[in-house]
């Protein structure tokens, strides 16, 4: 969560992105590569965790 917190907020500060003016359609749209990666990580670390 931290480092979600460091990327958006070194984002915004340089001016490439504005949470604020994302609006509703654009949280999902945000939302969708943190939760891919997420399931990514996941099936990962399992399949990792199996052979071992």
């Amino acid at each position: 969560m931290f480092s979600n917190l460091v990327a958006d907020g070194s984002m915004t500060a340089l001016g490439v992105t504005d949470p604020r003016r994302w609006g509703t359609e654009g949280w999902p749209e945000e939302a969708l590569p943190y939760v891919a990666y997420g399931l990514v990580a996941a099936a990962t670390l399992e399949r990792l965790d199996r052979g071992s």
